[in-house]
C-alpha cells in the first residue's frame, strides 16, 4: 500500500514537472474544496427545518345560543287595485280632464264624450214619462170612482213604468259618455286626444292605487308550515333601505312543476315611490330558534363544492366537513360537523394542511382555552 501512494506522489510530481498549468490546476481543485466545505457548512436549512414547522394560527370555540330563522327570495310588487279605463260605446272625445301621471279621487271626470244626441233622448224620454204620469193620475181617478174599466187603468199604469224604464235607459246612456275614476289612485298616460274618435272596450288610460302595494313571491313547499298571515317581512327595492312589511295571504296550494307556494305580502307605500312591477329583494323572518351552534364566518373555508372548517385537537389540525344554516352579520349557524366546545381557526388557515401542527398567535386566550379543553 506504501508502495501504490509512492507511485501516486511520483506521477503527481512528475505532471506539474512537465506541464505548466498543473501547478494552477492543483491550486483551483484546492479552491474548490475549501469553497464547498465553507458553503456546506453555512448553507441555509431553513426549507429544512420548517417542513413540519407548526403554523401560526387564531383559534375559536363553538358556542351555543339563539339565532333568528329566516328565508331570503326574491319577489315582484303588483298593485292592490289596479284597472284600465275603457269605454262602454263608441263615441267621439270632448275633454280630456287629467294629467298622465296625476293623482285623483274617486268619481272624479276624467274624459267626456260627445253626449248631445243622448241628452236629446233623455229630454224626449222624459217628457213621455210626463205625459204617461198625467195619463196615469186621471185614470186613477176615474177608476176610484168606478168610471173607468179596470184593464183600462192597468193599461194606464203599465204605460207609465214603461216611460220610466225609457228614462232610466237615456240617463245610463247619457253616463257612459263620461268617464270617472273608480277609486282613489294615480292614472297612466294618456292613449286618447280631444277629438278622436274611439270604440268600444278601448282603453284610454289606466288607475292604479300605489298605497299599499302587494309583494309577490314563492317558497318551497317545505317551509309552507312556517308561513302564516302577518309574518314580518324585510323588502328592499333598488338598493333602498329596507322597508317592513308583512304576510297577507298564502295559497292554498303548491306549484306542480316547481313545488313552490305563491305568498303574497302587504306593503306601505304612502309617498308612492314603489311601483307595481319592481323588482324586489324580501327577507322573511320565521322566529327564533334555540340552542344553536355558531362560529364566526372567517372561519369558513370554501373549495369547490367543499365546505370545512379546521378543528383543533392537541394542537394539531383536522379537516371537518360542516353543514351550514343561518348567517348573522359575521357568525353562522352550523347545522352539522361540530359539537358544542370546539375549537376552529380563524386565522391562518391558507397555510394549513389536514394533520399540520399549529402554535396560537393570542396566548393569553387562546392557550388558555385549549388548555382548560384538555384539562376537561
Amino acid at each position: 500500500m506504501q508502495d501504490y501512494f509512492s507511485f501516486l506522489a511520483e506521477r503527481w510530481r512528475r505532471l506539474l514537472g512537465r506541464s505548466p498549468f498543473g501547478l494552477w490546476a492543483l491550486v483551483a481543485l484546492a479552491c474548490l474544496g475549501v469553497a464547498g466545505g465553507v458553503f456546506w457548512r453555512t448553507r441555509p436549512t431553513t426549507s429544512l427545518q420548517n417542513v413540519d414547522a407548526p403554523v401560526p394560527v387564531e383559534v375559536t370555540q363553538v358556542q351555543q345560543g339563539e339565532v333568528s330563522r329566516h328565508h331570503r327570495t326574491n319577489g315582484v310588487l303588483t298593485a292592490v287595485k289596479s284597472v284600465p279605463l275603457v269605454t262602454e260605446v263608441d263615441g267621439r272625445v270632448v275633454e280630456v280632464l287629467f294629467e298622465q301621471g296625476a293623482v285623483v279621487k274617486r268619481g272624479e271626470l276624467l274624459v267626456r264624450l260627445d253626449d248631445r244626441l243622448l241628452k236629446a233622448h233623455l229630454d224626449e224620454a222624459e217628457a213621455k214619462l210626463l205625459h204617461a204620469e198625467a195619463d196615469y193620475k186621471s185614470a186613477k181617478q176615474l177608476h176610484e170612482k168606478k168610471f173607468l174599466a179596470e184593464i183600462a187603468f192597468k193599461e194606464k199604469l203599465a204605460k207609465r213604468e214603461v216611460a220610466k224604464s225609457e228614462v232610466e235607459i237615456a240617463r245610463v246612456r247619457v253616463s257612459q259618455m263620461e268617464i270617472r275614476a273608480p277609486f282613489d289612485g294615480v292614472v297612466g298616460l294618456c292613449n286618447v286626444s280631444e277629438g278622436a274618435t274611439i270604440t268600444r272596450q278601448q282603453e284610454i288610460t289606466t288607475v292604479v292605487d300605489l298605497d299599499p302595494l302587494y309583494v309577490d313571491f314563492s317558497i318551497p313547499d317545505a317551509l309552507f308550515k312556517d308561513f302564516s298571515p302577518n309574518v314580518p317581512v324585510d323588502v328592499v327595492v333598488d338598493d333602498s333601505l329596507p322597508i317592513e312589511a308583512h304576510i297577507a295571504a298564502v295559497d292554498s296550494k303548491a306549484a306542480p312543476g316547481t313545488h313552490s307556494v305563491p305568498v303574497r305580502a302587504m306593503l306601505e307605500n304612502p309617498e308612492h315611490r314603489m311601483r307595481p312591477g319592481q323588482y324586489a329583494q324580501l327577507t322573511v323572518y320565521l322566529g327564533k330558534e334555540d340552542g344553536a351552534l355558531t362560529i364566526p364566518m372567517k372561519a369558513v373555508v370554501r373549495e369547490g363544492d367543499a365546505t370545512f372548517v379546521y378543528v383543533v385537537i392537541d394542537n394539531v389540525v383536522l379537516r371537518q366537513s360542516v353543514v351550514l344554516g343561518v348567517r348573522e352579520g359575521g357568525s353562522v349557524q352550523v347545522k352539522d360537523g361540530l359539537k358544542e366546545g370546539d375549537y376552529v381557526v380563524t386565522v391562518g388557515q391558507i397555510n394549513l394542511r389536514d394533520g399540520a401542527q399549529i402554535k396560537l398567535l393570542d396566548k393569553s386566550a387562546s392557550d388558555q382555552q385549549l388548555s382548560e379543553e384538555s384539562g376537561a
